[in-house]
C-alpha cells in the first residue's frame, strides 16, 4: 500500500506478507504454521485538531506535527506453529510463537520526542480436552497453561524539529507471565453448565540503563485468580437462552507503564491493575433462513485505565486509573436471507458506560460518560449474489453521539456513512481473477474517525477521508 493520505503530513507506505498452512502427519495429527511480516517505512501523523479547524480545514495538519516531522516506522515479523492430536474423545493442542518488532517514532515535542523501540515477544501454551459420557450427562474437561515473555528495549531522544538530539531515556522493560486454567462443561437434557478458573502470575520489570538522572529500575509482581460460570437452556434445536458471570483482571501494558508523566524513566508507579466483574445474558436463535442474537451485559470495573495528554508533551498519551465504572448495554445482531439472491444483516448496539467513582484534578466526575464510546452504533447491510458469483454489497453505518473528554464538555455528533462495493469473477485462460470496485462514504460526509481522548488544547478531532473510489484485482491460485 502506498498513499498520500487525506490530510497533510499523512503519507503512508506498507508491505504485508502472510502465509499459513497445515500438514496432516497422520489422520489424527495435524501440524500448522503461519508467518506474518509487516514493513511500514513511512506513516506520517497529521495530529489532532480543535473543532474550528476540523470544520473549516479538515485536511490540514497541525503545525507542530509538521515542524517536528511527526510519524513512525514499523517492521514486524512473527512466526508460529501448533500441533494437534485428536483420538476419539481426546484432543491435545500445543502452540509456540516468536515475534520481533522495531518501532521508530517522532512526536511533536522536544524532550523525549524521538522513540526507538525493539520488542522481542515469544510464548508457548498447551491444553488437552477430554469428553466423557455418563448416563444422560456429557462432560467436557479442559486443562491448559500459557507462558509468555516480552522484552522492550526503549530509548528516547530529543526531537530537534525532526533531527535526533541527545538521549533522554534508555531502559529495558520486560513482562513475564504464566497462567494455568481449568474448564468444565456439563450437558444434561436441554441444559448446559459451564465453569472455569484460572490463575496468573506476572512479573513486570524495568532496568534503567540511563542513570545520569538517577536509577529508576524497579519491578512489579502481580498474581490473581479469575473465574467464570454460566448456564444455557436449549429452547429449540439451534436456539438457546444463556446467562454468564465472571471475574477478570488486566495489567497495564509495558507501553502504558513506561509513559511516565513525571518526565523520568522507570514505570509509572501510580498505575494499578484493572479489575472487572462481568455479567451477560441473552438469546441466540438460528433457523434455515434467519439467525439473530440479543445480548445484554453489565460490567463493574475498578481502576479503569484512562488516557490523557499533558501540556509539556502534546501528542504523547499518558494513563491514570479511574476509581470505578459501571458499563451496561445491549447488542442485537440480525441476519436474514430474503431469497436465493438477497440477504441482509442488521447490527445495533446500545451502551451506557459511566464513571462510578473518579476524581481527576480535584473534579468529581461521578456519573459522567466514559469518553470515546458512542451510546449507540450499528450498521445495515444488503447483499446480492447471483449464480455467476457476481456480488454487490451496500452498507449503511451509524455512530451515535459521544464525548471526547472525561468532563463531558466536548460532545462529538453522530453521523451516517454509506458504502457500496462490487465483486465480479473473471477467468482468463486457466487463471481465475476477482475484479472488485467500490465507493466508501458515498455522500462525502465529514466525520472524525479517530478521537484523541482528553487531548491537550481541545485537539480531539482527526478528520476521516471524504468520498473514496477504489478498485483492484485478486488473483486466485
Amino acid at each position: 500500500q502506498d498513499g498520500e493520505g487525506f490530510r497533510e503530513n499523512s503519507r503512508f507506505e506498507s508491505t504485508q506478507f502472510n502465509v499459513k498452512g497445515n500438514f496432516f502427519l497422520s489422520n489424527k495429527t495435524k501440524l500448522g504454521f503461519q508467518f506474518n511480516s509487516t514493513n511500514s517505512p513511512l506513516a506520517e501523523d497529521p495530529g489532532g485538531q480543535n473543532f474550528e479547524n476540523y470544520k473549516n480545514t479538515p485536511s490540514k495538519a497541525r503545525d507542530r506535527n509538521v515542524l517536528f516531522e511527526s510519524g513512525e516506522r514499523i517492521n514486524h515479523v512473527k512466526s508460529a506453529m501448533n500441533i494437534s492430536y485428536e483420538n476419539g474423545n481426546f484432543l491435545f493442542n500445543s502452540y509456540s510463537f516468536i515475534s520481533n518488532r522495531t518501532f521508530n517514532a517522532k512526536l511533536p515535542f522536544n524532550f523525549g520526542g524521538i522513540v526507538n523501540l525493539n520488542r522481542n515477544y515469544y510464548g508457548h501454551g498447551s491444553y488437552f480436552t477430554k469428553n466423557n459420557q455418563r448416563n444422560n450427562m456429557r462432560f467436557t474437561t479442559q486443562i491448559g497453561y500459557d507462558i509468555a515473555n516480552q522484552s522492550d528495549k526503549r530509548k528516547r531522544y530529543k526531537n530537534n524539529e525532526g533531527v535526533k538530539g541527545e538521549k533522554t531515556l534508555g531502559q529495558i522493560e520486560s513482562f513475564e507471565s504464566f497462567g494455568i486454567y481449568f474448564i468444565e462443561n456439563i450437558s444434561f437434557g436441554r441444559f448446559k453448565l459451564n465453569g472455569g478458573i484460572r490463575w496468573d502470575n506476572n512479573l513486570l520489570k524495568v532496568d534503567d540503563n540511563f542513570i545520569s538522572n538517577g536509577d529508576d529500575s524497579g519491578k512489579i509482581k502481580l498474581s490473581a485468580w479469575s473465574n467464570e460460570i454460566g448456564l444455557s437452556y436449549r429452547v429449540l434445536e439451534k436456539s438457546y437462552l444463556f446467562v454468564n458471570s465472571s471475574k477478570s483482571y488486566e495489567t497495564p501494558t509495558l507501553s502504558e507503564l513506561s509513559a511516565n508523566p513525571f518526565g523520568q524513566g522507570g514505570f509509572n508507579d501510580l498505575l494499578n491493575v484493572q479489575k472487572a466483574k462481568n455479567f451477560d445474558f441473552g438469546l441466540k436463535f438460528k433457523s434455515e433462513f434467519t439467525s439473530f442474537s440479543v445480548i445484554g451485559f453489565i460490567v463493574n470495573t475498578e481502576n479503569d485505565l484512562v488516557p490523557y495528554e499533558l501540556k509539556d508533551f502534546p501528542g504523547r498519551t499518558f494513563y491514570q486509573n479511574a476509581g470505578k465504572t459501571l458499563r451496561k448495554g445491549i447488542e442485537i445482531d440480525f441476519n436474514h436471507r430474503l431469497n436465493k439472491n438477497f440477504s441482509t444483516t442488521v447490527v445495533y448496539n446500545y451502551t451506557n458506560f459511566k464513571y462510578g467513582e473518579y476524581i481527576s484534578d480535584d473534579l468529581n466526575l461521578e456519573g459522567n460518560y466514559l469518553p470515546g464510546i458512542p451510546t449507540r452504533f450499528g450498521n445495515f447491510e444488503l447483499r446480492y449474489n447471483n449464480s455467476k458469483n457476481i456480488s454487490v454489497t451496500y452498507s449503511r453505518n451509524y455512530r451515535g453521539d459521544l464525548y471526547a473528554n472525561d468532563t463531558n464538555t466536548e460532545k462529538i455528533s453522530s453521523f451516517w456513512r454509506d458504502d457500496i462495493n462490487f465483486s465480479i469473477p473473471l477467468k482468463i485462460g486457466k487463471n481465475n481473477f476477482d475484479f472488485f470496485l467500490g465507493c466508501n462514504n458515498i455522500f462525502d460526509k465529514l466525520y472524525s474517525d479517530n478521537i484523541r481522548i482528553n487531548a491537550f488544547g481541545n485537539r480531539y478531532y482527526e478528520a476521516a477521508p471524504g468520498r473514496i473510489f477504489f478498485t483492484g484485482v485478486k488473483i486466485l491460485i
